[in-house]
């Protein structure tokens, strides 16, 4: 076996090395000990209790004072609060979600409760947004964001070992890009048919859980394919760096960001994992509230993959045998 042979095989057990150094370190850095970092939690028509909630919590909780309950139950639907306390004169009550993070739910039910006791008050505590009999940790999600995720990814990377890593023209990109948003939309459709009419979770949002997860096959997809075009073979390194490595605990997994450290609670949001878990629950268990902003980015990374593909095949664009031809005579 030649030398150049064996430095490109040793490079690449170094490369696999290293993904699956970072994979542990990134898992177990990010999920082994969740604490509460910045939870918001809204406090109705009471700047005095606002303030000694505050006071007692610390950095844990982002306290907010809203007007009255009507608006703090529509923050918490909309998905811009954890959690709403409604003030009482020696019993106050605390509404959660435990549909928006499990965890984060009883660590408000804890943590409140508690530093009321310190002011002689009771709380009694309401989940407004329970999670459901056949979801009933809230990981559903979480999992079926990492299979989209997966399908997109891979996807790419076989169609880029078979047919070659760039498309050679804009021609050839435009039909790639387009076999690979068929190929998002078989998955998303039925991937939707599996979870809701074979295994009977997340069900009653049959289609646009089908289109969410074509976006987010998509955008995994798309984003892979143009990593590849630029870096060949290494492009799917940085994919799963970005994508498995950062991305997937810093969607919250069982958690909600709000319990994770600071690099994965500050880029979960902005990744594929995250806006694909964050559409899911918003769709699935909020009615649809708050689903703008997790689908904004998927789609942008769906448009700017989409987009590097077509610019790479149109610089490195593969002459025509009628060009080859000419320049041969």
């Amino acid at each position: 076996m030649d030398r150049a042979r064996l430095r490109t095989a040793a490079l690449l057990m170094l490369g696999t090395l290293v993904l699956g150094l970072a994979f542990s370190g990134s898992y177990v850095g990010a999920l082994h000990a969740p604490k509460p970092h910045g939870i918001p939690v809204a406090v109705a028509g009471s700047a005095q209790a606002a303030q000694q909630l505050r006071s007692s919590a610390g950095s844990a909780l982002d306290v907010r004072t809203v007007p009255d309950r009507a608006t703090g139950l529509r923050q918490l639907e909309d998905r811009s609060v954890y959690g709403v306390l409604v003030p009482g004169q020696q019993r106050s009550r605390l509404y959660v979600a435990s549909a928006a993070g499990a965890a984060v739910a009883q660590v408000l039910s804890s943590a409140i409760p508690a530093a009321a006791r310190q002011q002689g008050q009771t709380v009694v505590v309401t989940d407004a947004h329970p999670l459901p009999a056949n979801d009933s940790r809230g990981i559903s999600p979480f999992y079926l964001a990492v299979g989209w995720i997966v399908s997109g990814y891979l996807g790419a990377t076989v169609l880029g070992l078979t047919l070659g890593m760039s498309a050679g023209s804009r021609r050839r990109a435009l039909l790639r890009l387009g076999a690979l948003t068929v190929y998002a939309l078989l998955a998303g459709i039925l991937s939707a048919i599996l979870v809701n009419g074979v295994i009977g979770t997340l069900g009653g949002h049959g289609f646009p859980l089908a289109m969410v997860g074509a976006l987010t096959v998509l955008a995994s997809a798309t984003a892979t394919a143009a990593l590849e075009a630029l870096l060949g073979i290494a492009g799917t390194g940085v994919v799963l760096l970005l994508f498995v490595v950062l991305g997937n605990p810093g969607s919250g997994g069982p958690y909600a960001r709000e319990l994770l450290p600071g690099l994965w609670r500050d880029t979960g949001a902005l990744l594929p994992p995250g806006g694909a878990s964050d559409a899911i629950r918003n769709l699935v268990y909020f009615d649809g509230h708050a689903l703008s902003g997790p689908l904004l980015v998927l789609a942008l990374w769906a448009v700017v993959g989409a987009a590097v593909m077509v610019a790479v095949g149109h610089v490195r664009r593969v002459p025509s045998e009628a060009a080859v031809g000419a320049a041969a005579a």
